[in-house]
């Protein structure tokens, strides 16, 4: 006769005490007993001493391993024994769902499990939270089935985050999760009163072609240049259109006009022209164009663009536009284009075929620019390599092929910073060297070494940028010095387009003569260049025949100098500036 009870001992072991007849107390025992839904092995050994000698049952304690499958059965056993737990637990749901979106950033993120884990797995290392590849500091707790991941600070707004879970994991019985795990959230956008903090020189300020945009401090935006309104000669504001953190416009002409900007919160929001899709809403219908009348009425901001990634709205960092395309990257390092497939521009070798909607081109990105002149981007990665894709006819993006480059190709590594002109693009490499592509500028054909060759020896420079007509360096110390086609004079080194083939460098100066020795940033379009001080001030210099550097209406109040000839009104040097003058547009508005 046998009879037993448990009681638990550890995590995976029983302990087990049975009871023997004096009939069974001199011989040892093997055997198999069901416990908890689980078959176990064990043995009394040695055997029981002598018992009651009136056949009274006596107590024999044995320990059995509740994780041992059962093994073959053998003499009084008879077929095989039962099988241990070998099920490998799963990950049942994750909170936030995966690609959720507008998630508070001060929220916990929970994992539960299909049965219980062994707590001693669930830890930092086997479940992490991740933006761009960069853990968040977090405390990884268990309980009832649920690993809780609390952030030691709040989660940034507009950002994407990735949970994992790694096959370290493991249940009671020591299965491990069969494969890894992961899931993607994107934080909802800042909340509160709207704060200038969000914006960068870069992110409030761009020039494009024939147009300029510029983001004030209250989170308004302006546009002037190449806009349809241009009779009313005023800069205009963009409708239905606030928080802004980022812009970006592109014009050759009224007609072609169009833009997109980023708010606070992440979101991204289009307006202008849209045959090619560039407006990135899944159409070809123009939304928010103005007419062209004397009532100063702003194009209205109405196209949402629809992007692949479901998480990518909500959580975008940065806009490129160019010629009929616009270029978006998130903070997750995800670039994305849409708009006219011709050239090779969008990078997605998509043929003949617009692409309507913002397209995944690649990932592991931390900056990109648009060419303005052509239509060509580079992608400055995380692991310090230039990619480029789009025009190359002339050599723009490498001397290898002549033909359009259809998908990005690397054409630069150990790069610190890069910029594009008009034609193509130029970077400094992490020893302070600098280097630039082949037809940098126009009208004149010279080697891209000559780019290296005029500013070698030049240290410290956090800008290389320049036009579609010359390159500018800025350096550390706020100055300048270019090289290039002076065209418009561009240069702004006060000698107007005399010569117009610079090949000397030359710094900049201001109306008055004294030297530009505090600017912060630069933005080029096709024959204008603007610029930001340290002081946040608004500068410019070039060209202004479509009004895009300031508008005609303050040509008596505001003065420029044409090859040395004095400062004068704007209207009274041809609308071009060899020299950098105040904008209108201000921080604080006009």
């Amino acid at each position: 006769m046998l009879v037993f009870s448990t009681y638990p001992k550890k995590d995976t072991m029983t302990y087990v005490k049975l009871f023997f007849s004096t009939k069974l107390k001199s011989i040892g025992l093997l055997f198999t007993i069901l416990v908890g839904g689980a078959w176990i092995l064990g043995s009394c050994s040695p055997p029981c001493g002598d018992g009651d000698p009136y056949g009274n049952l006596e107590e024999c304690s044995v320990t059995a391993d509740t994780t041992s499958s059962g093994g073959s059965g053998g003499g009084t056993g008879g077929g095989s024994g039962g099988s241990g737990d070998s099920t490998a637990p799963t990950v049942l749901s994750v909170v936030p769902a995966s690609n959720a979106t507008n998630i508070n950033v001060g929220n916990n993120i929970t994992v539960t499990f299909s049965e219980a884990m062994k707590s001693s797995t669930i830890n930092t290392t086997n479940i992490t939270l991740t933006n761009s590849g960069t853990a968040v500091t977090s405390a990884v707790t268990y309980s009832s089935n649920v690993a809780t991941i609390n952030p030691n600070a709040n989660l940034n707004p507009s950002t994407i985050y990735t949970v994992t879970v790694g096959t370290g994991v493991q249940d009671a019985a020591n299965n491990a999760l069969a494969s890894s795990f992961s899931a993607n959230f994107s934080t909802a956008g800042s909340a509160g009163s709207w704060s200038s903090s969000v914006l960068t020189a870069r992110s409030r300020l761009d020039a494009g072609y024939h147009t300029t945009a510029y983001v004030f401090d209250n989170g308004s935006a302006a546009t002037w240049g190449s806009v349809a309104n241009t009779t009313a000669n005023l800069p205009l504001i963009i409708d239905n259109l606030s928080r802004v953190k980022a812009i970006s416009v592109f014009a050759v002409s009224t007609s072609t006009h169009f833009g997109c900007a980023i708010k606070d919160d992440g979101t991204g929001v289009c307006w202008g022209e849209n045959q090619y899709g560039q407006l990135g809403d899944n159409s070809t219908t123009d939304c928010g164009k103005t007419a062209n009348n004397s009532t100063p009425i702003g194009p209205t901001a109405c196209a949402v663009p629809v992007f692949d990634d479901p998480l990518a709205q909500g959580a975008l960092a940065m806009v490129e536009t160019g010629h009929s395309m616009a270029i978006w990257l998130d903070n997750n390092g995800k670039l994305y284009s849409n708009g006219y497939c011709d050239s090779g521009r969008l990078g997605l070798n998509c043929s003949s075929t617009d692409v309507l909607t913002p397209t995944t081109v690649m990932t592991g990105v931390k900056d990109v620019k648009a060419g303005q002149s052509i239509g060509m981007w580079c992608a400055h990665k995380t692991d310090n390599t230039l990619w480029c894709t789009g025009e190359n006819s002339s050599n723009n993006i490498t001397l290898d092929n002549t033909t359009d480059i259809e998908t990005p190709i690397q054409v630069a590594s150990n790069v610190e910073h890069f910029g594009m002109f008009g034609r193509t693009w130029g970077v400094v490499y992490d020893n302070g060297t600098i280097h630039c592509g082949d037809n940098y500028f126009s009208a004149v054909a010279v080697p891209s070494s000559a780019c290296s060759q005029k500013f070698a020896g030049i240290t410290n420079v956090k800008q290389i940028s320049g036009n579609a007509q010359n390159i500018m360096l800025v350096l550390d110390n706020g100055s300048t010095t270019s090289y290039g086609y002076n065209y418009a004079g561009t240069m702004a080194h006060g000698s107007g387009n005399s010569p117009q083939n610079n090949y000397t460098r030359a710094s900049s100066i201001y109306l008055d003569g004294t030297p530009m020795d505090n600017l912060s940033y630069i933005t080029g379009g096709n024959s204008h260049t603007m610029g930001i001080l340290d002081n946040g001030s608004l500068v410019g210099v070039g060209g202004n025949s479509a009004r895009e550097h300031i508008g005609g209406n303050y040509f008596s109040s505001h003065q420029c100098s044409w090859r040395s000839s004095g400062a004068q009104d704007m209207a009274g040097s041809s609308q071009i500036c060899d020299r950098w003058i105040f904008n209108p547009a201000q921080p604080s508005g006009f």
